[in-house]
């Protein structure tokens, strides 16, 4: 696995490292994130859709989990985990 996101993260845009980073930078301890994509869109100066995409892509390499979360069913802030590069 760590050759694989090796590799995956050389196919990441700028757009995905920022937002990898972003998350790196505000996981607590186990390595989760509670932001919502709104306020991670403002924290890094994109658009709320340039960070749903980058979102997408980081789970599709596998380098973040995504939770959905929701209460009482409505929507709620996702949780990301994110995962070590090396």
């Amino acid at each position: 696995p760590r050759v694989r996101r090796q590799r995956q993260m050389c196919k990441e845009t700028g757009r995905d490292f920022m937002v990898y980073c972003f998350l790196v930078s505000k996981k607590d301890k186990k390595g989760k994130s509670y932001w919502s994509i709104r306020r991670m869109a403002e924290q890094c100066n994109m658009s709320y859709e340039s960070v749903r995409r980058a979102i997408k892509s980081l789970e599709d390499q596998c380098l973040i989990d995504v939770e959905h979360c929701s209460v009482n069913g409505k929507k709620n802030s996702n949780i990301y985990t994110v995962h070590r590069l090396i």
